[in-house]
């Protein structure tokens, strides 16, 4: 994995969206978690703004939202 800063201003407003106060929502394979964090810290964001909190499921029909 490779991690590249955002080089024009059409990308940096794709990865900061207003609405979320310039948060960013990422699914990362859980396979890949710790290098992914890895690559956050290389890059200098703190440990508590990498929190995983849930994750994806197969949709089986129904609806629902789950997070932990």
């Amino acid at each position: 994995m490779k991690y590249t800063p955002p080089q024009t201003e059409y990308q940096k407003l794709v990865l900061a969206d207003p609405q979320t106060s310039g948060g960013l929502l990422v699914a990362v394979d859980s396979n890949h978690t710790e290098a992914f964090e890895a690559i956050l810290k290389t890059n200098g964001f703190a440990d508590e703004h990498a929190i995983s909190f849930g994750w994806l499921k197969e949709k089986t029909g129904e609806t629902f939202v789950q997070v932990k």
